[in-house]
């Protein structure tokens, strides 16, 4: 007879009349071939019968998943040990005893080889337990007989394959199974690179992603047994060399681009060597492969040099000429705040302070400084990095802020730049989140255009460059950083355990950036603007 199919969902734990957290899990079969279910004692304290219950059931749906319909005489006996609280462990063999013809015949247990096995196939049958050997020394035993069993069949199939033609030169297979492809093992990494691995980000999600697209489509595959160390010298090695472009011949790629190319690649191979699934292990030596890029050696004039290019005043002017609201908006936090797509798509309304004292200002009160009322300022902690950030708003940067409130489309988010539907103008789950902000800034540049204005088509993220070129320039490049609300803005690394970012400094250099700026505000014709969202 069939067992029932036992229901594995939780139930909330009651105690019985002696304080007891007792409940069924699953069933077991009885000797007459009958099936009932499984009671377990779970404890008095409600905390830790929960997690033990927990356990338990999770244990069964491993039962259910190997193929068994109920409770097998091992697994039942390490459910009982995960109830009363103790570690999952599992006993070695003990002897065996014959009797015959009234004699009793003791046989010694299995070697500790076949020990080692049994609790990897147990661990494999019930991966939620953690489980034990109760005896690990023998248990070590087995595993060291084991691994010198597998290396001795490995050398013998080295020595095979030789022999078949099938090595080159000194090439030699790894000592212990190793399965799979490299491509199966970059597919599988681009599902762990899926599950953003230490919190990072959709759009460095995406991005790590095509990395490993690109390491697919380059390097062929090949079994994950025949990466050694000279392969992986070899995988290296085509990108700190510095290849040409497949698709532009003469070209070679750019610097950033191998050396992405080989950051992906490094945090591969970190990630495959604990990967058990294919037993690969990185080799001796490995720490030794070079991953410098190299450079093509060709000595280059100064007239190649691409320095950072920014607007001038003249575009700039052009730029607010023909910007709608929201668009002057962006612009001016741009100028202002050193605000990226990132910077303005992630502005809440609670960072807003408009003719309030400055947030921080209680910091630096003891070296006089004091806001006033009519000042309005930014502050928050960036997103990605927790760093802190303020800002002085300009007065022509509060009045954007409040023109774009009154006319800004309903949205139940609290951000303070929305679509015109009321979703986020910065896409955080996309795989290019400033898709929007760039195709605003290339209308306004096509309106410019169509109006008889030439610009350059500098993109987005140059406004963010704008105030912080022009504060390196005039010799304040902390304070540069600290409107960048970069981690580091200081040469000594520790100054910040030890003291407060000087953010004062910074709204002295931006009432002066203000005056720099003004030309632009003076737009004789200023009705040629748009007034749409």
């Amino acid at each position: 007879m069939a067992a029932p199919r036992s229901k594995t969902r939780r139930h909330t734990l009651k105690p019985d009349e002696k304080g007891r957290f007792r409940q069924r899990v699953g069933v077991r079969a009885t000797t007459d071939g009958q099936f009932v279910a499984v009671r377990f004692n779970f404890g008095t304290d409600a905390k830790q019968a929960a997690y033990r219950y927990a356990a338990v059931q999770a244990l069964y749906e491993d039962e259910i998943k190997a193929g068994a319909d109920c409770w097998t005489v091992a697994g039942l006996e390490l459910a009982q040990q995960i109830a009363r609280g103790e570690a999952a462990t599992l006993p070695p063999p003990q002897p065996t005893q014959i009797i015959e013809g009234g004699r009793v015949t003791t046989l010694p247990p299995d070697g500790s080889d076949d020990y080692a096995q049994t609790v990897e196939l147990f661990r494999q049958r019930y991966p939620s337990a953690e489980i034990r050997p109760s005896d690990p020394a023998k248990y070590n035993d087995g595993v060291n007989l084991t691994n010198e069993q597998i290396a001795q069949r490995m050398r013998e199939l080295q020595e095979e394959l030789r022999t078949l033609g099938m090595l080159l030169g000194t090439e030699e297979l790894p000592t212990y199974p190793v399965t799979g492809t490299l491509h199966e093992a970059l597919d599988k990494y681009a599902d762990y690179v899926r599950t953003k691995p230490h919190g990072i980000s959709d759009q460095t999600m995406h991005q790590r992603l095509s990395q490993v697209k690109q390491l697919k489509l380059t390097h062929e595959d090949r079994p994950l047994a025949r990466i050694g160390l000279t392969a992986c010298r070899e995988l290296f090695g085509y990108w700190t060399k510095r290849p040409e472009q497949p698709e532009t011949e003469g070209e070679r790629y750019g610097r950033p681009t191998c050396k992405h190319r080989v950051s992906e690649l490094s945090m591969f191979f970190d990630w495959l060597h604990t990967e058990q699934s294919f037993g690969w292990r990185k080799p001796a030596d490995y720490d030794t492969i070079s991953k410098r890029i190299e450079r093509d050696g060709k000595r280059k004039s100064i007239r190649h040099l691409v320095g950072k290019r920014t607007f001038s005043l003249d575009e700039l002017k052009i730029i607010n000429r023909y910007c709608d609201p929201l668009d002057r908006l962006l612009l001016y936090l741009g100028l202002n705040c050193s605000f990226g797509a990132a910077e303005s798509g992630r502005l809440e309304f609670d960072d807003l302070f408009l003719e309030e004292e400055n947030p921080l200002g209680h910091f630096w009160l003891k070296y006089g400084f004091a806001s006033q009322p009519q000042d309005s300022w930014i502050a928050l902690l960036r997103n990605k990095t927790g760093v802190a950030g303020c800002w002085w708003l300009w007065p022509e940067t509060v009045e954007a802020i409040r023109t774009w409130q009154a006319m800004r489309p309903q949205s139940g988010l609290p951000r303070i730049v929305v679509y015109d539907d009321g979703s986020s103008l910065y896409l955080d789950r996309s795989k290019n989140a400033q898709s929007r902000f760039a195709s605003r800034w290339k209308s306004l540049h096509d309106r410019a255009e169509l109006a008889g204005h030439k610009i350059p088509r500098l993109p987005f993220g140059t406004l963010r460059d704008q105030f912080s070129d022009w504060a390196t320039f005039k010799g304040f490049s902390e304070e540069a950083s600290i409107a960048l609300a970069h981690g580091k803005p200081f040469s000594d690394d520790l100054q910040e355990c030890y003291s407060n970012r000087p953010f004062p400094r910074l709204f002295d250099l931006q009432k002066q950036y203000r005056e720099f700026v003004m030309p632009i505000f003076n737009c004789d014709d200023a009705g040629d603007a748009p007034t749409g969202k």
